[in-house]
């Protein structure tokens, strides 16, 4: 499902409410075996954007059931694919997904990674979800782009649907930008593509329970030779990696970019192994930790940003978290400016 929460009438009777149900599209026969048949990740039209006053009833949703990326108008229901598959392969079921204008074009990118496949009596991180991605998905688990132009959002009110289906086929622009292992949450820090590494399981040697990673990702210049080489616009130029050696579960999934100009510093706020941490890009480490696993089993999903707070998702509820106001993240010493 796909609720609306209004936090500025959270007592009202109409706070909470179904904006969607079977939001994952999911074949009917899928329920039977699918732990997580729904949709995941979504996100609004970017407000900077002069298309946000137009197209505000419009929102872009990961579908595990129906293995896509999609448009869907909630006041509608209607949805419209928009990504389905990678060299002609089912994608795997797309998790999370990160939005921004640029020019007269959307862009998102989002993470595909081997969730969608998890079994209902099969509920770890094991072989088989490797398995299927390679017999059953694209091959591999991967991080994409996908551009758009704004126009495309007017036309997918069009009641002919076989038009919307022929102008995406023009006018959609999908690449790969990486492989790895266990993709999930996905943001940007100003032009820098941060991806979080899920990690959960033993089986996996580079990947195991316990292990909070992001991987940042940079555009090549558009006369690097590697382009031609390689075929890819996207470099790593940073991981960031924690271990935490006694861990009742969780791992590096959604997050938050929060920006300190004063300091010249950006934290991310990110659930992890263990539960929630503030990482710091410029140190490239996490600085703190909030245990919510230890006490109640509560595992840290999504981290969406609120202005003031952030609102947080789990195995065990929704919460909001308030966050204080400062000016400088880290207190000058003494005689300095």
């Amino acid at each position: 499902k796909i609720y609306s929460y209004n936090i500025m009438n959270t007592k009202g009777d109409n706070a909470l409410k179904v904006l969607l149900e079977l939001s994952g599209d999911a074949p009917l026969e899928d329920y039977a075996w699918r732990a997580e048949p729904g949709s995941n990740g979504l996100a609004v039209i970017p407000k900077s954007s002069s298309a946000y006053e137009r197209h505000h009833d419009i929102i872009i949703i990961c579908q595990h059931g129906a293995q896509r990326l999609a448009l869907l108008n909630i006041k509608t229901g209607e949805r419209i694919p928009l990504v389905t598959e990678w060299g002609g392969r089912k994608l795997n079921g797309p998790n999370d997904l990160v939005v921004r204008r640029e020019a007269e074009k959307i862009v998102v990118y989002f993470t595909d990674p081997v969730y969608a496949w998890l079994e209902q009596d099969r509920m770890q991180d094991l072989p088989y979800l490797d398995d299927r991605v390679k017999n059953d998905g694209p091959g591999f688990c991967g991080v994409y782009r996908v551009e758009f132009p704004l126009d495309l959002l007017e036309l997918s009110k069009a009641v002919d649907k076989e038009r919307v289906r022929e102008e995406l086929s023009k006018v959609l622009k999908v690449s790969l930008v990486a492989k790895m292992d266990r993709p999930n949450g996905i943001g940007l820090d100003g032009d820098n593509l941060v991806v979080a590494e899920c990690c959960q399981g033993s089986h996996n040697p580079s990947c195991t329970q316990g292990t909070s990673r992001w991987i940042i990702f940079q555009r090549k210049n558009s006369n690097d030779d590697s382009i031609v080489k390689d075929g890819n616009e996207w470099k790593r130029i940073s991981i960031i990696e924690d271990v935490l050696e006694e861990s009742n579960g969780g791992c590096a999934d959604s997050f938050e970019v929060l920006d300190y100009p004063l300091d010249n510093r950006r934290l991310l706020i990110a659930s992890c192994s263990g539960g929630l941490c503030i990482v710091d890009l410029r140190e490239e480490k996490v600085v703190a930790r909030l245990m919510t696993s230890k006490k109640d089993s509560c595992k840290i999903a999504n981290v969406a940003d609120g202005g003031d707070r952030v609102f947080i998702t789990g195995n065990c509820g929704v919460w909001e978290l308030e966050l204080q106001k400062i000016k400088h993240l880290y207190p000058t010493r003494s005689g300095e400016l």
